[in-house]
């Protein structure tokens, strides 16, 4: 049981990075992004303009590169409806 705690600490401390933080892709543009957009718009906040710039290039970074739409997700899975 020690073992398997070690290998635990292990994998964990391998994937964290240097300032401690655990680097990841979490959504996409069309998931958290439209509810931070919104709920700072309703509750007045408003966003520094590094903080738009920011979103602005995010949003170019994850457009899709044949048609520049957002999709659900970040990957761009060849995925035909049947």
């Amino acid at each position: 049981m020690l073992q398997a705690a070690k290998n635990g600490y292990e994998f964990y401390r391998h994937l964290q990075s240097h300032d401690g933080h655990w680097p990841g892709e979490y959504g996409g543009p069309m998931f958290l992004l439209p509810g931070l957009v919104i709920g700072s718009y309703i509750s007045g906040m408003t966003f520094k303009e590094e903080e738009r710039l920011e979103m602005i290039r995010y949003l170019f970074n994850r457009a899709h590169p044949e048609d520049g739409g957002w999709g659900m997700c970040v990957c761009y899975c060849d995925q035909e409806s049947s």
